[in-house]
């Protein structure tokens, strides 16, 4: 759980800054799913530590509810980029190699 609750700290952070090459959009889409995919991990660990009676529900109740509001959150940022990228692309010149 460790693990998955650092994780989207360490991925976030530099796909958020200014980048010059188009080709690098790919990248940050995928760095955001991996946020995207950790946070739900983190989000699921702390579920089964209340169904399993490790934790109540009130000890994670507001981390549950964080979680969720980030993953809403970090979800619709990689919507977003998706559909800029996509956009772009399609608006862009076709250059023969």
């Amino acid at each position: 759980m460790a693990d998955s609750s650092c994780a989207p700290e360490h991925q976030f952070p530099p796909t958020i800054a200014p980048r010059a090459e188009r080709d690098q959009e790919p990248e940050f889409i995928a760095k955001l799913g991996v946020v995207v995919e950790e946070t739900d991990e983190s989000a699921f660990w702390l579920e089964f530590l209340v169904d399993t009676e490790i934790l109540k529900e009130e000890e994670v109740k507001d981390l549950l509810q964080e979680a969720g509001e980030l993953l809403k959150i970090f979800s619709a940022s990689r919507h977003t980029a998706k559909k800029a990228h996509s956009k772009e692309r399609a608006q862009s010149p076709v250059t023969k190699s």
